[in-house]
C-alpha cells in the first residue's frame, strides 16, 4: 500500500485599509472650519459624519463617499441684546430682534403678561433670557 504525501508551502502577503475615526473627524471638523462664513461659529458636538467605503484600485488608493452635515450657530452679543432690549415694548423689541440677519426666526415671550404700557421687557438685564436653537 502506497501512501501519498501532500505538502504545501504557503506564503500570503496582504494588506489592510485601517483608519481612526477620531484622526478621520479631526480631519473633517478641521475642514469644516474652514469654510464656516463669518458671523457664525462651528459646533462640534452637533456635528454629523457619516463614512462609506467605495472600493481600492489596484494602485492602492481608496475611494469613499464622507458625508458631513455641521450645525451653524450666529456669534451675537448676547449681553448688548439684553441692554438693547431692557425696558422696550414689545413692538420695538420684535422689530430689533428681526433686524438680526443671522437668525432665521426669533420669538420673545414676555411673563408676567401685564396689560397695555406696562407690558415691557424686563428692565433688569439678568431678567432676560437668550436661547439660540436650531432648526
Amino acid at each position: 500500500m502506497r501512501r501519498d504525501e501532500l505538502s504545501l508551502n504557503l506564503k500570503i502577503n496582504f494588506s489592510a485599509l485601517t483608519f481612526s475615526e477620531k484622526d478621520f473627524q479631526e480631519f473633517a471638523e478641521k475642514e469644516i472650519k474652514k469654510a464656516v462664513p463669518s458671523g457664525f461659529e462651528y459646533k462640534p458636538e452637533e456635528t454629523e459624519i457619516q463614512f462609506t467605503f467605495k472600493n481600492i484600485n489596484r494602485e492602492g488608493v481608496a475611494t469613499f463617499d464622507a458625508y458631513f452635515k455641521a450645525s451653524l450657530f450666529p456669534v451675537l452679543d448676547l449681553e448688548a441684546i439684553k441692554r438693547n432690549l431692557a425696558g422696550k415694548y414689545p413692538e420695538i423689541g420684535k422689530s430689533y430682534l428681526g433686524s438680526f440677519p443671522q437668525a432665521d426666526s426669533y420669538e420673545a415671550e414676555i411673563y408676567p403678561r401685564f396689560p397695555g404700557k406696562l407690558a415691557t421687557f424686563p428692565r433688569v438685564t439678568k431678567n432676560i433670557k437668550i436661547e439660540i436653537k436650531k432648526k
